[in-house]
């Protein structure tokens, strides 16, 4: 570089540097304005990202072993876990169901469901939601890793479901289908994302039917285990009622202080009640044991029940009772009936808290009778909501809609007996029919190794006669609807079925109990699961 270059006048390098600190200053101030200007923008956007649903429906917020469910996943769980406690009190309590729920009006989290640890709705129903996608985690991840593929017929079904769901919005006047999922499963769900936790759920049932039918047994081996277990295998059929003590008609008032009160005192009138009702008590083992020493035949046990308690006894099978041996257990007098040395009409007495139980010993079913096979075409009314309707199930317009459904069915189930007449009442006429008219979910309406008890009693009486044959048919109703039955023939032993059944499950919980079993991990996602 020449000397003219490197030595400069002072004021010119003076105002060099001045103008090179000044486009510095310019540049670095373009670059702060340019960073903090792309900062807001990610900012922005990720507000936008995390307060849409997408994130929910998306990002892992739960990761069990290798299967990850996102935050709209867990509320659809969360969901069906509530919605399937509460169905369950209904069915238990009914109406008082609400005693034994939390509250609509105040959040999950706020109400305590366990005084004594504390835990609240929300944990509870989180810790059930939990558990269902642990297990679902386990067999999921077995499946993918022996490459097992969802059956061919699960993509219509999942479809024939989501059709459902869409009719059942359509007739609660939901004004979108999506607004009625997001109010059932949580307000995240998609009808993809639906699609997609129901395929989930069909690869994971769908594989463990493969494995419970993977299990197979030797009629020897299924022979061994009946008889080793027909304590608990065999079925016990025999009669029962009780001879209860009347309740004392005491009375105690707190507030009665006149000298005339009985009771001065809570803890007389405690003492004179007690007393009164222990005499009850053996009252009514006393009778108990007189009733019992008038009756040798079954036919005198029924009679002996009626002349006891008419309103409760008058119907012959009012006593009739089965168990399995494996029941029993719960019974003071399963001993009795487990007995080698019982013969039918055998009688005993068995004392109680209120007095005694009288049992008279019918039989012990060894399940030796052949199975029947059957196929249906069944008929079932359009479901009446009588949520509609301002007085419910007691408006008359609901108990209208409900026999006009009921007619309508009952004319269905007449046409469709008539078209398999007059088609030569084949099984090949009733497959055929079958396809337009049937609401029988199952495969071609084929039952295979029905065992007795299995079917509503109208169906059980007529496949169980001892005249029926190949080829018979009849159209009967029960509280299921209508059902027109072809008689397929016989199957195997009930014997043989029950201990092949209680093997497979056997089988199936070892492998199920062997399955790597991973913790819940959540993720920062969690924190976007909807709050109840």
């Amino acid at each position: 570089m020449s000397e003219t270059f490197e030595k400069r006048p002072d004021g010119a390098n003076r105002r060099q540097t001045r103008i090179d600190k000044e486009r510095k200053a310019k540049k670095k101030t373009r670059l702060i304005t340019l960073s903090v200007v792309a900062i807001l923008v990610l900012l922005f956007a990720g507000a936008m990202f995390i307060n849409s649903k997408l994130i929910r429906r998306t990002l892992p917020a739960i990761a069990i072993g290798d299967v990850n469910f996102s935050a709209a996943e867990y509320d659809y769980y969360f969901s069906t876990a509530f919605t399937g406690y509460q169905n369950q009190m209904y069915s238990y309590f009914g109406e008082g169901a609400g005693e034994y729920l939390p509250s609509n009006e105040i959040a999950l989290s706020s109400q305590i469901y366990n005084d004594e640890t504390g835990e609240t709705w929300e944990e509870y129903f989180s810790n059930m939601a939990l558990q269902q996608m642990i297990e679902m985690a386990k067999i999921y991840s077995a499946a993918t890793a022996a490459n097992f593929k969802l059956p061919d017929d699960a993509s219509e079904e999942i479809s024939n479901q989501i059709t459902q769901l869409r009719e059942q919005a359509d007739m609660y006047g939901f004004p979108s289908f999506i607004s009625y999922l997001q109010q059932i499963f949580g307000s995240s769900i998609t009808e993809g994302g639906l699609r997609k936790i129901m395929e989930r759920a069909f690869l994971t049932s769908s594989y463990s039917r493969h494995v419970y039918d993977s299990f197979n047994y030797s009629p020897d081996a299924l022979a061994a285990y009946y008889s080793e277990n027909a304590g608990d295998l065999d079925k016990f059929v025999f009669r029962v009622f009780t001879v209860d003590a009347e309740p004392p008609d005491y009375s105690y008032d707190p507030e009665d202080e006149s000298a005339d009160s009985p009771y001065q005192t809570e803890e007389e009138y405690n003492e004179a009640y007690d007393a009164a009702y222990e005499e009850a008590v053996a009252e009514a083992r006393e009778t108990a044991a007189s009733i019992v020493s008038g009756i040798n035949s079954e036919d005198d046990f029924i009679n002996a029940a009626k002349q006891y308690n008419e309103l409760y006894y008058e119907d012959p099978d009012s006593t009739l009772v089965e168990y399995a041996g494996s029941d029993l257990i719960n019974l003071e007098f399963g001993d009795w009936l487990q007995d080698s040395a019982r013969v039918r009409g055998d009688v005993m007495t068995m004392d109680n808290e209120s007095g005694s139980y009288i049992v008279c010993f019918v039989e012990r079913d060894r399940n030796e009778y052949r199975t029947v096979q059957m196929r249906q075409i069944q008929v079932v009314g359009d479901m009446v909501d009588s949520s509609i309707y301002e007085e419910g199930e007691d408006d008359p317009e609901y108990l209208a809609a409900e026999q006009k459904a009921e007619a309508d069915a009952e004319a269905k189930a007449a046409d469709v007996l008539a078209r398999f007449t007059g088609g030569g009442a084949t099984e090949e006429k009733l497959l055929e029919l079958m396809e337009e008219f049937s609401d029988d979910p199952t495969e071609g309406g084929l039952y295979e190794n029905i065992m007795k008890g299995n079917m509503p009693m109208e169906m059980n009486d007529w496949l169980f006669d001892s005249d029926r044959k190949h080829g018979d048919y009849t159209l009967i109703k029960s509280d299921y609807g209508h059902h027109l039955m072809f008689f397929m023939g016989f199957g195997e032993k009930s014997c043989d079925v029950i201990a092949e059944s209680a093997l497979r499950e056997k089988a199936f919980e070892a492998w199920s109990e062997g399955l790597v079993e991973a913790e819940p991990v959540m993720r920062w996602a969690f924190n976007l699961t909807q709050k109840h």
